[in-house]
């Protein structure tokens, strides 16, 4: 398994010529958030990753591999929630879809835990208009880690958007209405959590901020919590490879 990812992890960051390979694609997300009167108070979460594209796979899209630099924390109920994380892995590309392996070393600070796991995945992303002002998009995980802590996941949501107005600067006012989840099998407790939300956001890319009222189902706690939340959001992708 360290071998493995010894492999992974240079393949992923050794920085080959750009004329050697496909592409050089990286990416970055991350959320900021404020709850009010809810289980799990301010929090952010994110990623950083830079992949290497070796080749373009007939029906598989591009062969990948990458480096990331994970985290999660909360203020709240955090004990099994709180993680950041290096990962390295290797993944296919078919269209939406991307489906890996990777080796991953989690470090959970309120349990004073370290974990060095292999975990496999699948996960998808869409985006559609159904109108010149109807903007939408879904992304979802499924994982199976081979650690105690997590055990097999899924996560995502569904969104659908309306624009209503054009602001200054070329931002533009948004309402939006979604269905979020997060499951786990394991210390599951303050961590599952899934249902609607409705709320209005300024966005202009790569920035995003807002406020939305949710309603989150914490099914182990035989809880719903309804509360109002503000957020700001960012993602930024780019190839570092020269066309």
């Amino acid at each position: 398994m360290t071998a493995l990812a010894l492999a992974v992890l240079l393949g992923a960051l050794a920085a080959p010529p750009a004329r050697a390979v496909a592409g050089l694609p990286g990416s970055s997300w991350g959320v900021v958030s404020q709850d009010v009167d809810g289980l799990e108070g301010a929090g952010t979460q994110g990623f950083l990753q830079q992949g290497v594209d070796w080749v373009r796979l007939p029906y598989a899209g591009p062969l990948r591999t990458f480096g990331s630099y994970r985290w999660r924390f909360r203020t709240e109920n955090e004990r099994f929630f709180n993680m950041h994380a290096v990962a390295v892995g290797v993944e296919a590309r078919p269209g939406p879809v991307s489906v890996g392996v990777e080796q991953v070393w989690r470090r959970f600070p309120e349990l004073d835990r370290d974990t060095d796991d292999m975990a496999v995945y699948l996960s998808y992303y869409l985006a559609w208009k159904l109108g010149p002002r109807w903007p939408g998009s879904t992304w979802g995980r499924l994982s199976r880690d081979l650690s105690d802590v997590e055990g097999d996941g899924t996560m995502g949501y569904v969104e659908q958007g309306r624009d209503l107005a054009s602001l200054p600067g070329g931002a533009t006012l948004g309402a939006s209405a979604s269905m979020r989840w997060r499951l786990r099998t394991r210390n599951e407790r303050f961590f599952n959590a899934f249902g609607p939300a409705f709320g209005f956001a300024v966005r202009r890319t790569p920035l995003r901020a807002g406020v939305e009222a949710s309603w989150k189902r914490y099914p182990e706690l035989s809880r719903t919590d309804r509360t109002l939340e503000l957020y700001a959001t960012w993602y930024l992708d780019w190839n570092l490879k020269r066309r």
